[in-house]
């Protein structure tokens, strides 16, 4: 499926606003800013990658049982997740890659 010129909009903004925060924590901290920024965009990504079953209701205490569903709410569900992978991967791989990069130079250099 080819993303639509929206997504792209905010894909691109999403990568500008990612290299300033980049560029930000080098200059504070230098790399253990790049490190520390790696580890929390990671632990987003791992925290909205567990809560993605229940991305309706985040707050929820418990997840909604899914027995009492009929099909299309749960082909709601699934569309909803199938579209959360993706950007959950990329966060998931772009913590790991700030975190080893920022503070295996910073043990390193």
């Amino acid at each position: 499926m080819q993303p639509t010129e929206r997504q792209l909009k905010y894909e691109i903004a999403a990568a500008l606003g990612v290299a300033v925060l980049i560029y930000s924590a080098f200059r504070f901290l230098g790399f253990l800013g790049v490190g520390l920024l790696g580890v929390l965009i990671a632990f987003i990504a791992v925290q909205a990658d567990l809560n993605k079953d229940d991305t309706s209701h985040v707050w929820a205490m418990r997840a909604a049982p899914t027995h009492e569903m009929d099909h299309a709410e749960k082909a709601a569900m699934h569309a909803e997740n199938n579209a959360l992978a993706h950007p959950i991967l990329m966060g998931k791989l772009l913590g790991a890659a700030l975190a080893i990069i920022g503070f295996g130079l910073l043990f390193f250099l």
